[in-house]
């Protein structure tokens, strides 16, 4: 008789402000895995614009325990998932879509958490839920930003600094 070996999912992420497309993902995330593991950013390693994080890591945390897709929150005290990916050793890490197109050989983030998985045999996927951004929902919307850095913002050609990533 075979045994059925359980799947352990990773997400990784900030969480700052939680929307519908995280909930998506999660929902995604866990049809790919028995145990969905969310990995979340120590409020120090935040680096996501002034005033950031709008919530501490504990009302992050006790937020994400509340969704029906996680089955475990743990902090991230990193800018990266490495350590995560290590302590963990997923079957498979989770990625939202704005990270589809990031050169993954680059010695980007991404690379790196990738290249951790890979010693533990674990699996990258990008999930295809909607794309929504908590950083844009935040500075758009509760005046993070100023009114000049936003028409700056707004400027950039964003598809290439991802590239650049």
């Amino acid at each position: 008789m075979r045994k059925n070996i359980l799947k352990v999912g990773l997400a990784h992420g900030v969480f700052d402000f939680i929307h519908i497309g995280h909930i998506e993902h999660f929902k995604e995330a866990k049809k790919f895995c028995d145990t969905l593991i969310i990995s979340v950013t120590a409020d120090k390693y935040v680096n996501k614009g002034p005033n950031r994080p709008a919530f501490n890591i504990n009302e992050r945390i006790n937020l994400l325990k509340s969704i029906k897709y996680v089955d475990k929150v743990l902090i991230s005290n990193s800018d990266t998932a490495v350590k995560s990916i290590k302590k963990i050793k997923p079957n498979i890490y989770f990625k939202g879509l704005d990270y589809q197109n990031v050169d993954k050989k680059n010695k980007n983030n991404l690379a790196k958490e990738i290249k951790a998985l890979k010693k533990f045999g674990g699996k990258f996927i990008v999930t295809k839920s909607k794309l929504r951004s908590s950083s844009k929902i935040l500075n758009e919307n509760y005046n993070f930003l100023k009114k000049d850095v936003k028409i700056f913002l707004n400027t950039l050609n964003k598809k290439q600094l991802i590239n650049k990533l």
